[in-house]
């Protein structure tokens, strides 16, 4: 979960790679990101009465766990 957010503000910050993978000692987390127009012309999304709006990107995140 820690993974996933640090990745997506990073990227937020300073731009990151549109794929990466990362190994931890039980898993490996590949992380991949691709414009999202969808997400801008489709889709409204709310923070209960506020509107939030949606990235231009859209990052799609895969656990793998490791065999022992």
């Amino acid at each position: 979960k820690e993974l996933v957010l640090r990745v997506v503000v990073a990227h937020l910050k300073e731009g990151l790679p549109a794929s990466m993978a990362f190994e931890g000692d039980a898993y490996i987390l590949d992380a991949s990101r691709r414009r999202w127009s969808y997400g801008q012309e489709k889709v409204k999304f709310m923070w209960g009465e506020h509107v939030a709006r949606a990235a231009d990107d859209k990052w799609t995140f895969l656990f793998q766990r490791k065999r022992a």
